[in-house]
């Protein structure tokens, strides 16, 4: 039997049905693998939660581990809207999880994982803290004046990364990382992504872009700032997506999102999932949306890149 392969996630009890959908694909799309799965949480979690995991990753012939997270040591840290503090928990992981793990996999829950993830597993961190895909702020944003430090060692997104806990603990990076954020929080926006690039930019694998396809990348907002080479990389990126990224404040898991690139892949793995969340929270929701999708079907479209939402409406 091979040896399993680590996944770290964070959240808290409101987010866990999210990383239920997550898990649910990224097993029925891995079936020839065994997961160890490792929940950092806080005290909001409940044996319930737990016993759903357990029954999941039980499917799967995985195993599925929760520790409890003192959330004071981050609650002072900054903050964004729509990602809850559990984000920072990671940070502290190498401390928290046995020592005999030496790599793990973390990823978000707003995201699905539709392939094998067998070559992100296999990639050799030696002499890396970790391994990432670039973020869209790496391409257009500010981020590089903010954190002062040179484009050429680009932006990582912080949903998918290989962390190398060798590395960590023998470089103290979690202290290092706590502590930069809270010494210079002026500096932080996107709260411990933005910590890692600051600290170890220097000390990143980069990896394919296909192994967390950030769905913004095909808005409007952004596609009309790339170049036409980078909108080539980005299409066939997306085209070979093995884990789409649900990244910004518009989830799937939400009215507001129909409409969008990968919208119906998402839907499909809610009803594999043992949670089969109730996308539409109300009656009144519901036909709110549908008034609008009736009178102003372009409204759905308005500040999106039609023709991309037409050719991943229907992705797998």
């Amino acid at each position: 039997m091979k040896d399993p392969i680590n996944i770290l996630l964070g959240s808290d009890v409101n987010y866990a049905p999210y990383y239920g959908v997550m898990l649910t694909s990224l097993f029925y799309n891995n079936q020839d693998c065994h997961f160890d799965v490792y929940m950092l949480t806080d005290k909001t979690w409940t044996l319930q939660e737990t016993k759903n995991f357990e029954k999941l990753c039980g499917q799967y012939d995985s195993r599925f581990n929760v520790f409890v997270v003192n959330e004071d040591k981050v609650k002072d840290f900054p903050q964004v809207d729509h990602i809850t503090l559990p984000t920072y928990y990671r940070l502290q992981a190498c401390n928290i999880l046995p020592a005999s793990i030496h790599k793990i996999l973390y990823l978000d829950g707003d995201m699905l994982v539709l392939g094998s993830i067998q070559f992100l597993w296999s990639i050799n961190l030696e002499g890396y803290a970790f391994a990432g895909a670039e973020d869209m702020d790496s391409v257009c944003g500010d981020c590089f004046r903010r954190l002062d430090y040179d484009s050429k060692y680009g932006y990582y997104n912080a949903g998918v990364s290989l962390y190398n806990f060798d590395y960590w603990r023998e470089h103290n990076i979690s202290d290092k990382l706590m502590h930069l954020l809270s010494e210079r929080p002026d500096i932080i926006k996107w709260m411990d992504q933005d910590a890692v690039n600051a600290l170890l930019h220097r000390h990143r694998l980069c990896i394919p872009l296909r192994y967390n396809f950030q769905v913004n990348h095909l808005s409007t907002r952004y596609w009309n700032l790339y170049s036409q080479e980078y909108k080539n990389i980005i299409e066939g990126e997306a085209q070979n997506a093995v884990i789409v990224h649900y990244n910004g404040p518009i989830k799937p898991w939400t009215n507001k999102y129909f409409g969008y690139p990968f919208c119906r892949v998402w839907r499909r793995y809610n009803r594999k999932s043992l949670w089969n969340i109730n996308i539409y929270t109300s009656w009144i929701d519901c036909v709110k949306y549908l008034i609008k999708l009736v009178l102003c079907p372009s409204e759905m479209l308005r500040r999106r890149n039609a023709e991309m939402i037409k050719k991943y409406w229907n992705y797998k």
